[in-house]
């Protein structure tokens, strides 16, 4: 009897140790929304690999048939202003070895599971052929300027948000070819991993053209590291518009689609629905032609791009720059500002403290255009709202108008620019006309996110 209480007591601190263990794991959330493609891979490392994949020439922060630059924060965080293959690293290591890899054989998943999550809205399961070359997407020869990620495999996910939406093999301007599959498809994923880090960061993985892709000879980037604070977004935002229509979605649609090799010719073309009817408890989509004064499928780019395979409109979308026009930009403001600050005396019309000249120098001079952390571009789009609007009572006050024209070009290349009030004020309307560092905002998203295999 002694030994059967002792026996029990072991059984019971045993299971509350491996209780408390499991329970001092430090768990993650990494949170997905935009067109992106999800694949698993098996070849580019030991173990199976979750890679995310989203086209390029989709993003315009200044257009609202756009989608917002892609982004990764955490409450702050930065935009990915370049194609390429990046590594998301746990606590520095670049998909690390996962326990599965150490069984007897090995018994890593090969898919991504739900767990006991809910599954009534599912990605839009799609195909690719064996020889699909993903690492290599970000090639404009590929027709993807892609940006991909490579994540360790999540222990499970569950869908965030889903909407309503069909589809048909090629663009149908009656809207009675699509077919509905499915009621509605994933448009924001969670993935859950029980053991995740205590810091994230990135590191470049980007192949040469000709080059296999190869985990181990990443690079690390500076100043990508975040605080594992629960959850991470990785997203690319819809714009503010009020539009139903989503008209964003079906115009990145036919890049995304693009990137795939595989035989998915039902799903070439998507519709969305434009709203749901509360009372029939139906999804609302576009009447017949000439039976409602505006209908979204008279206004889908799909009408010019959805060619089979879909990428006759590809090389004509908006395309990663190499350089950024408000990185030059500020650079030259930065140049001006130092140019004023060494002789003062020479230019005392820039001395009035409200151009807060000295808070836009110091705001710029820590700010990392590669990776421009949002708060950081938001400090500076106001300081030169504050500024501009100064410069523009200053240069009434002298009798100038603030609207004329003045060329920016000479003040970003000349080795000595001009220094003035009319100078300043060129520059700065160049960087908020043209967006400047792009910033975190938008609208959730109802692009469908596509599981490959």
């Amino acid at each position: 009897m002694k030994n059967r209480v002792v026996s029990t007591c072991l059984t019971v601190s045993l299971l509350c140790t491996l209780s408390a263990w499991a329970n001092s794991q430090t768990k993650a959330d990494i949170t997905l929304e935009g067109p992106w493609i999800l694949y698993v891979d098996t070849s580019a490392q030991q173990w199976p690999v979750l890679v995310l994949i989203s086209p390029g020439g989709v993003s315009d922060d200044n257009d609202m048939t756009y989608f917002h630059t892609l982004g990764i924060d955490n409450g702050d965080g930065y935009p990915m202003l370049r194609p390429g293959v990046y590594c998301l690293t746990f606590d520095g290591s670049c998909t690390p070895k996962p326990a599965c890899s150490s069984t007897n054989p090995p018994s890593c998943p090969s898919t991504l599971s739900p767990d006991h999550y809910p599954q009534k809205v599912k990605p839009l399961q799609l195909s690719v052929s064996a020889q699909w070359d993903w690492s290599h997407k970000w090639l404009p020869a590929q027709y993807g300027y892609a940006t991909a990620f490579v994540l360790p495999m999540p222990d499970y996910y569950s869908t965030d948000s889903g909407w309503f939406m069909r589809f048909n093999d090629q663009f149908d301007a009656t809207g009675t070819k699509y077919h509905v599959y499915d009621p509605k498809y994933a448009t924001s994923l969670r993935l859950h991993y029980e053991n995740g880090p205590d810091k994230f960061a990135l590191r470049d993985c980007t192949p040469k053209p000709k080059a296999l892709i190869n985990l181990s000879t990443c690079v690390n980037l500076s100043n990508t590291d975040f605080d594992n604070i629960g959850t991470l977004h990785i997203t690319m935002r819809s714009p503010e518009s009020n539009n139903a229509c989503d008209l964003h979605v079906r115009r990145a649609y036919p890049r995304v689609f693009g990137l795939l090799d595989g035989d998915n010719s039902k799903y070439r073309v998507i519709d969305l629905a434009k709203g749901f009817d509360q009372e029939t408890k139906v999804p609302i989509w576009d009447k017949g032609v000439g039976q409602e004064d505006y209908r979204c499928l008279d206004h889908d780019e799909q009408a010019h791009s959805s060619v089979s395979p879909p990428v006759a409109g590809i090389m004509n979308a908006k395309l990663p720059q190499a350089n950024l026009p408000w990185v030059s930009q500020l650079a030259a403001l930065d140049s001006l500002i130092g140019l004023y600050e060494k002789n003062r005396e020479k230019y005392p019309e820039l001395g009035d403290k409200d151009l807060l000249l000295a808070q836009i120098k110091d705001a710029y001079q820590k700010l990392d255009t590669s990776f421009p952390r949002f708060s950081q571009a938001e400090l500076i789009r106001t300081l030169l709202n504050l500024s501009k609007s100064r410069l523009e009572t200053l240069l009434l006050m002298d009798g100038m108008t603030a609207g004329q024209s003045h060329d920016v070009q000479p003040l970003m290349h000349a080795e000595n620019p001009e220094v003035s009030l009319p100078a300043l004020y060129a520059l700065e309307t160049a960087i908020l006309a043209g967006g400047g560092p792009p910033p975190k905002s938008g609208n959730d998203c109802k692009s469908p996110l596509m599981l490959v295999q």
